[in-house]
């Protein structure tokens, strides 16, 4: 799951929204470091409650993420954007399954972005209250060590505003490129906007099933 889909049933509720970034914001800072259950579990129980509340977020995310990937929607739906995608990549070292898997994640966003567009203003609002710098200081309490420019990367993200541009798809290629480029892939040509297209309507018609799977009982 990506950013918005993490979080738009907690709008409001300032660091668990934020909590339910940190996971990704951390794969992009510093990708050997990883949220473990022993030391979460430690942090729920944190002397400052809004460090709780933070790794409520956390815990959120990746319970979230246990569900979405194990549910049979998402495989279905992977399985038709690969069929998009695939063509595309011949040659060029880009895993398909990779790509297509950050597609449907990303095209459920704008899904819900472009049916959520209050919440979207009320995310931004929730993240650029909570301090950055105190977030990086509490992700560190929760590690157990230091992380080094998350403060700096959080005021980034909350500048750029990267879920506006997930309607557009030269936009939207743009921003998968800086993906690529961060994991030294080659760049999508502009062709791949034919995919991005053709991959649209397939998540849209997932959305409910893909997002009810959040909620269904185990």
């Amino acid at each position: 799951m990506n950013y918005f889909a993490h979080a738009f049933r907690f709008v409001g509720r300032a660091r668990f929204v934020t909590g339910t970034a940190l996971p990704d914001w951390l794969s992009v800072v510093n990708r050997r470091l990883r949220f473990r259950p022993p030391r979460l579990h430690q942090a729920a129980h944190h002397r400052d409650q809004n460090v709780s509340e933070l790794v409520a977020g956390v815990k959120q995310h990746l319970e979230d993420d246990r569900r979405f990937h194990n549910c049979e929607a998402f495989s279905r739906c992977l399985v038709s954007v690969l069929q998009e995608v695939r063509p595309f990549l011949n040659g060029m070292g880009i895993p398909p399954v990779f790509l297509s898997h950050l597609l449907v994640e990303v095209l459920l966003d704008a899904q819900l972005v472009q049916s959520r567009r209050a919440d979207v203003v009320r995310y931004y609002a929730d993240l650029e209250s909570v301090d950055p710098d105190w977030t990086e200081w509490a992700t560190g309490e929760i590690l157990g060590q230091p992380v080094s420019g998350l403060g700096h990367f959080i005021r980034l993200f909350c500048r750029e505003r990267i879920l506006l541009d997930y309607a557009d798809n030269a936009h939207l290629l743009r921003r998968l490129n800086q993906v690529m480029r961060r994991l030294r892939l080659p760049d999508l040509s502009d062709s791949f906007q034919n995919a991005l297209v053709a991959s649209r309507p397939i998540v849209t018609a997932h959305a409910e099933e893909l997002l009810r799977a959040l909620d269904a009982p185990e």
